[in-house]
Formats: C-alpha cells, structure tokens, sequence
C-alpha cells in the first residue's frame, strides 16, 4: 500500500487542522462568571460616566483588556463563554445574587476608606 501512504498523510494533516481549528468550549466557575461580570459591569459605569466623545472605542479597550485578563483569544470567544447564562435563568440568578453581594463589599470598603 505504498501508493496509499501520501493520501493517509494528507488526510491526517486535514484532521490535524480541523481538530486544532475547532474551539474548545470554555466552561466557567461560578467565581469566573461572577468576576468577568463584574469587570463588565464596572468597565460600563466608568464607560457611562466618561467625558470621552468616542464611547465605542472606550468600550473597546476595555473588553479587549478584559479578554486578556481572563485570557479569551478575543471579544467573539469571551461572548461565546457567557452564553450558558443566556440559557439558564438560575444560574444568572445565582451569580447576580453573589456579584450584588461583592458589590455591597465594595461600596462597605470604600465607604470605609473614606472614612479614614
């Protein structure tokens, strides 16, 4: 079978590159959600409350810094990463309920700080 042996290469090459090509599905933590989550949110509010006229490219950067953060090839990998929340409506309810929390901590801390 010689004459096979370069149509099997070729044909381990291809399957080569259609497994690497594929995306690994992400599954996060519930700590990994809550905190992507939070950096989005807060990365909005200081987006909101900028004097900067260009908003798009603010909101830009910011994602982009988020998806190396938690090491997301880019914006498209990090959306497909959050969408399991989309579809279960507990889940959000669980990582809203723990990020209000976190969110409680932060603004206890601050006021702390400020008192001090």
């Amino acid at each position: 079978m010689p004459s096979n042996s370069p149509l099997y290469s070729i044909l381990f090459i291809i399957g080569f590159f259609i497994i690497n090509s594929c995306e690994e599905k992400v599954m996060l933590t519930k700590e990994q959600y809550t905190d992507i989550i939070l950096d989005l949110q807060v990365a909005e509010t200081i987006i909101i409350n900028a004097k900067v006229q260009n908003k798009d490219s603010l909101r830009s950067a910011f994602q982009n810094r988020i998806c190396e953060i938690y090491h997301f090839k880019d914006k498209a990998s990090l959306k497909r990463a959050l969408q399991p929340l989309e579809s279960d409506p507990d889940l959000m309810l669980e990582i809203t309920k723990v990020m209000s929390k976190k969110l409680d901590e932060l603004a206890d801390s601050a006021i702390v700080s400020q008192a001090n």
